[in-house]
This record gives structure tokens, C-alpha cells and sequence, in this order.
């Protein structure tokens, strides 16, 4: 039922306070300051602090110092002004905390642990072991391409072709090992982003 009274309120409201505001825009004027009962003035405010919204606190804050003294004006009782200096405190030190915590947690991401094939890795641990697999790539690439060099040798002058053999099965068991390698890399990839 006070949604509904509420929503009418608004409908009936919203046009006389667009026409004020355009009558401020065009005037160059700023816009009026509303008056609002200091018991719900703090009321917002404590609200805006509740739900950490620093522009909500800090317009309420500027009606408040806007309003005559004789409305409630900037004066506040210590109690409330006490109160609400705690609750700031309390706030800004609840964004110092987060904020050193996504610093800590930026700085030490890559040694967060996380499990593959029921074992802890970290992100460091998975660089490395891919690292070493580009490696052995790379060393097992030399063996092939030294099979190859061997049989193309061998076209011009046939001795090479000697121990072609021995050459084969190093180039067969390289090429096992790189796939292997390939494989791993890939394992690593996928479990990394889980």
C-alpha cells in the first residue's frame, strides 16, 4: 500500500520539480535546497554509510550545511556527528582493507595453489613445466631434422645412409616425445584455466 502512495506521490511531484529545474537552468540560478526534517537528514545519511555510498553522504551533507539554522540547520548534536565520524572511520578503513587486499592478491597470484590431477600446483610451477616441455620440443625437433639431413645426404652420396636406421628410430622416438610434450602443454593449459 506505501509503494502505491509512494509511486503517486512521485507522478504528482515530478512535473512541478522538472519545472523548477528547468526555471534554475535558465535563471543561471542554482538549484533550491530542499528542506528536509534534521531527524531524516540523519537517517539518509547514516543509510548512505550503511550501504557505502560516499556521493549520497556527502550530498546530504551539503543540504545539510545549506539549510537555515532555524530548519535544523548545520548544527549536528555530538552524539550523531560523533556517531557518523565513527561509522566514516570504520568506512575508510573498510576500503584500505580491500584495496590491500587486491594489491596483496595481485602481487601473489602466481603462487596461489590450485589442484591438477589431485596434486597443488601453482601458476608459477605450471609456467615452468611448460617452459621445460617447449624445450624438449625444440631438442627433439634438432633430432628429426638431423634424420632428415642424414636421408637427404644420403641421395648424393650413400655412405651416409650407413646408419640411416639408428637415425629413424631416434627421429620415431623424438617425434612420440613431442607429441607427449604437446599433450602436456595442453593439459596444463586446460587445467590452468579451471
Amino acid at each position: 500500500m506505501s509503494l502505491r502512495n509512494a509511486h503517486q506521490t512521485n507522478l504528482r511531484i515530478t512535473p512541478a520539480a522538472q519545472a523548477i529545474e528547468a526555471s534554475s537552468q535558465v535563471a543561471g540560478n542554482q538549484l533550491p535546497t530542499p528542506i528536509i526534517p534534521h531527524e531524516k537528514l540523519n537517517e539518509l545519511q547514516v543509510k548512505g554509510i550503511r550501504n557505502r555510498d560516499v556521493d549520497a553522504f556527502e550530498q546530504l551533507e551539503q543540504i545539510r550545511r545549506e539549510m537555515p539554522h532555524e530548519l535544523g540547520g548545520p548544527e549536528r548534536d555530538t552524539f550523531s556527528f560523533a556517531r557518523l565520524k565513527g561509522q566514516t572511520i570504520v568506512a575508510q578503513s573498510n576500503v584500505a582493507i580491500g584495496e590491500k587486499r587486491v594489491e596483496d592478491f595481485e602481487k601473489s597470484r602466481h603462487f596461489a595453489k590450485f589442484e591438477i590431477d589431485g596434486e597443488q600446483w601453482s601458476l608459477v610451477r605450471v609456467d615452468r613445466q611448460q617452459r621445460l616441455a617447449d624445450r624438449e620440443i625444440e631438442f627433439h625437433r634438432g633430432t628429426i631434422s638431423a634424420y632428415r639431413k642424414r636421408l637427404y645426404a644420403g641421395l648424393q652420396n650413400p655412405i651416409k645412409l650407413y646408419d640411416i636406421g639408428e637415425y629413424k628410430e631416434r627421429a620415431a622416438t623424438a617425434k612420440e616425445s613431442i607429441a607427449s610434450a604437446r599433450e602436456d602443454i595442453r593439459n596444463l593449459q586446460r587445467s590452468a584455466l579451471k
